[in-house]
């Protein structure tokens, strides 16, 4: 748009019949042609008549912190350590043990910086693409932001603006708009004076001047978006499956909890009840997957910074995951597959002739004058730029505008007579079609459209009829032009096994044409949904075709959920209001951002570049989160699966539980926190398989298994050898954190430089702990005996794990 500031006339500017018969709205609509002044915008703005952008819902910072502050964990953390607190001031020896809070302080605090630096990452790529507007104030013509808009604003519209609000037409020349991302028809309308507007819609050719009838949260495209936020549910398999482990720990450790301190401290009480105290809060510590959430969390919030550097704004985090699992990509035309632009591919002569120049700068000038900015007159003045030497030959008498109606338009020089560029099938005679039509159009592929242009020494009689003496001078063959990178999407999908589905309102055969040559492969089976019946069962449907045309935006949404319904994992590509429907249904949703406001806040995520080749990083982002939490999540439910069949177990047991608080924070931080957290950063695009849990269970369960049998075993060498007291906690921490090392090297594999530096450095920080801080830790040296017993349970484990594993393997097939 111009920044240019001018002077308008002043007449009162009435309109009649407003959208809604309300007193007060017909009166903000009569409006002068000089506009509003600055003060009654400011006025009618405060009244709530603004134009609020509508967009994703940003979390305030006391909201990120309270969400991260305030969980039921954290709450159990504190509760906790005021139990050691309480115990400690008599014996301070036991203060030491309180460290386990820290470790939740510090995966709190981490997640809450994490997650404020993508909250200004969204924040930074949200602001790329907000929308100027000319608006008359004061009686000049400004150029605004489109928030500052009220209703009964005038506005000013030329080519390739798009409109944020719902106005009325108030005067026009050639005035046509491109309302795709609203029907899905790529049709250019033509409008009179007194027609609607509808935000979301394009200028494509001519100007004009309109009234502000709606704005912000009444707009057309708004009440659409409106649709569009209602919140789904949460789509992230992994999120849900620790949500159900969260929930099922938190009441098995209230249970736990009281039973333990119930048989130690009543039914069998103990004599250094302090003792029993503090192992009771390592057996609760223990017992939950500290900083799994959160890790899962702090991955999905690194995963979209690291897109934000390729401009992909994430509106939903766990949409990063939902992407890497989808089987099936549904796209439209439109402004997904195709950029909204064309291409002028050549020109064809019926003598097969070149043009001269004088012919090219008659058609060039011809389409300069009518001012036409759709895709294809940008696409012939381009191809033929109009060239001011030759101005002089060019004198125009009569201009004969474009509509969508009769589908051509044209000039008349005072030298070269008239020039007309229009459908050939409108435009030639029955006999000129018949001659050199019919051959012309099998020698073009079906994705490419032709343009007559034709000439006569005569004038039209006017802006409606064509004379009979027309002479045709060329063909001009145009097509869409493709996505950039488009085909470099659709190529990796089909590696991937991702099946791709167009969806579309156009002609399912020209759609088919341009989806071939986008690189979409395997399109043979098409349809047109609109010669189906209504209550239509699309089951079976979507199964034997891969192409739709024709498709209505309810149709769309059935459509997925049909896909849905027969178990696939659907992810929806779209630009208009129109798709926002499907977006709102599909498992995963991405919006291009030249597209319409409705559809980007209905995304989950948004390409800001307009580029479908960013979905790639995207798809590999994914993989990393899921890849990288499932060996996480199997280091951290290890844990969470021994301590809670040994708390359980000592239960019924004569003694106290083995351990201290202390040494579950060697275990949490040294052999699961430390790691995992690194795990969960580095690179990973190996496909994603299996559902979360079950495959992490399938090493968890055993692992946490062999664990307690190891410390069961423990307890009986106990009995039987004469080793003292404080040999009960030092084996038990030793097997733990045997069985811990060996799921992490599993975890680790296959090794490269990373992953064996993880686990070395895990190893190393385990033997300096043990070795150098055993008062720390409560550990006993260990005599040579205890060495030797010690040693034999470190070189039983792997044996136990591997004989565990293969009954677990055996049990769950029979199962199966």
């Amino acid at each position: 748009m111009s920044n240019n500031s001018k002077s308008v006339k002043t007449q009162n500017l009435q309109i009649t019949d407003s959208t809604e018969n309300d007193a007060e709205i017909q009166d903000l609509l009569n409006t002068s042609s000089e506009g509003l002044t600055s003060e009654e915008a400011l006025r009618r703005r405060d009244a709530g008549y603004g134009n609020a952008e509508s967009q994703s819902p940003m979390k305030s910072t006391l909201h990120i912190v309270l969400e991260h502050v305030v969980t039921p964990f954290n709450l159990l953390n504190l509760i906790l350590a005021s139990i050691v607190f309480f115990v400690a001031i008599k014996q301070p020896k036991y203060f030491v043990n309180i460290l386990f809070l820290g470790v939740a302080i510090i995966n709190t605090v981490s997640g809450i910086i994490q997650e404020i630096k993508a909250r200004k990452e969204v924040q930074r790529l949200s602001l790329l693409s907000q929308p100027r507007v000319l608006a008359v104030r004061d009686g000049i013509v400004k150029e605004i932001s489109s928030e500052e808009l009220v209703i009964g604003d005038l506005i000013e519209l030329h080519s390739e603006d798009q409109l944020t609000v719902d106005a009325r037409l108030v005067s026009g020349i050639n005035f046509e708009v491109d309302e795709s991302l609203l029907t899905g028809e790529s049709d250019a309308v033509y409008k009179k004076a007194g027609d609607h507007l509808l935000s979301g819609c394009f200028v494509v050719s001519g100007r004009g001047m309109a009234i502000v009838e709606q704005t912000g949260a009444e707009t057309y495209a708004a009440r659409i978006t409106r649709e569009a936020k209602k919140i789904r549910q949460m789509n992230s398999e992994m999120m849900q499956a620790l949500n159900k482990v969260v929930k099922t720990l938190g009441i098995a450790i209230i249970i736990i909890g009281i039973l333990m301190l119930v048989s130690k401290l009543i039914i069998h009480p103990l004599d250094d009840w302090r003792g029993v105290l503090i192992s009771t809060v390592a057996a609760l510590v223990g017992m939950v997957p500290e900083g799994l959430v959160l890790l899962t969390s702090v991955a999905f919030v690194v995963g979209v910074i690291r897109l934000s550097a390729h401009n992909v704004l994430v509106q939903k985090m766990s949409s990063i995951e939902t992407l890497a699992r989808i089987d099936t990509l549904c796209v439209d035309k439109t402004g997904t597959i195709t950029s909204g632009r064309m291409n002028v591919v050549g020109i064809h002569t019926i003598d097969g002739n070149e043009l001269s120049e004088l012919e090219k700068q008659a058609i060039a000038h011809a389409l300069e004058a009518l001012n036409d900015r759709n895709a294809t007159a940008r696409a012939i003045l381009e191809y033929l730029k109009p060239n001011s030497a030759f101005q002089d030959q060019f004198e125009i008498e009569n201009y004969y505008s474009f509509s969508s109606e009769k589908k051509w338009s044209g000039v008349h020089y005072a030298k070269q007579g008239t020039w007309i560029i229009g459908a050939p099938e409108i435009v030639l005679s029955a006999k000129q079609q018949r001659k050199y039509l019919a051959d012309l159009k099998n020698r073009i592929t079906k994705d490419k459209r032709l343009l007559a242009v034709m000439k006569s020494d005569q004038a039209l009689p006017d802006n409606k009829n064509l004379v009979d003496d027309l002479a045709i001078v060329c063909f001009i063959e145009i097509e869409d032009e493709l996505r950039e990178n488009a085909q470099e999407i659709f190529d990796f999908s089909a590696k991937q096994g991702v099946e791709i589905k167009i969806i579309s309102g156009d002609n399912p055969h020209t759609v088919q044409a341009i989806a071939h040559k986008a690189g979409i492969q395997h399109l043979e089976h098409a349809i047109d949904m609109s010669t189906l019946p209504e209550g239509e069962d699309y089951s079976t449907i979507v199964e034997c075709y891969e192409l739709f045309g024709r498709v209505t935006p309810f149709q769309k949404k059935e459509l997925i959920a049909a896909l849905q319904k027969n178990g696939h994992s659907v992810a929806m590509v779209g630009d208009g209001v129109n798709d926002v429907p499907a977006l709102k249904q599909a498992d995963c949703s991405v919006a291009i951002a030249q597209g319409s406001d409705a559809a980007r806040v209905s995304a989950d995520l948004v390409l800001m570049e307009n580029d479908l080749s960013k979905m790639i990083p995207t798809v590999y982002e994914g993989r990393r989160v899921i890849n990288n939490i499932e060996r996480a999540a199997v280091l951290f439910l290890t844990k969470t699966v021994y301590m809670t069949l040994l708390a359980f177990v000592f239960i019924f047991l004569p003694n106290r539980f083995p351990l201290f608080p202390i040494q579950m924070t060697l275990i949490g931080s040294g052999v699961i926190g430390m790691p995992g957290f690194f795990l969960s950063l580095i690179p990973n695009r190996n496909r994603v398989s299996g559902n979360f849990l079950p495959k992490v269970m399938k090493v968890a369960l055993p692992a946490g298994i062999t664990g307690t049998v190891a410390v069961l075993l423990h307890q009986l060498g106990m009995y039987f050898f004469d080793f003292p007291e404080g040999y009960h906690s030092t084996i038990s921490l030793i097997i733990l954190l045997t069985i811990s090392e060996l799921v992490l090297w599993k975890a680790c594999q296959p090794f490269d430089k990373y992953t064996l530096a993880i686990w070395l450095l895990s190893v190393a920080t385990v033997l300096l702990a043990v070795f150098l801080l055993p008062d720390l830790f409560f550990l006993t040296k260990l005599d040579l005996h205890g060495l030797i017993y010690a040693l034999g349970f470190i070189v039983m484990i792997p044996l136990l794990f591997f004989i565990v594993k293969r009954i677990y393997m055996k049990f769950t097939q029979i199962n199966l």
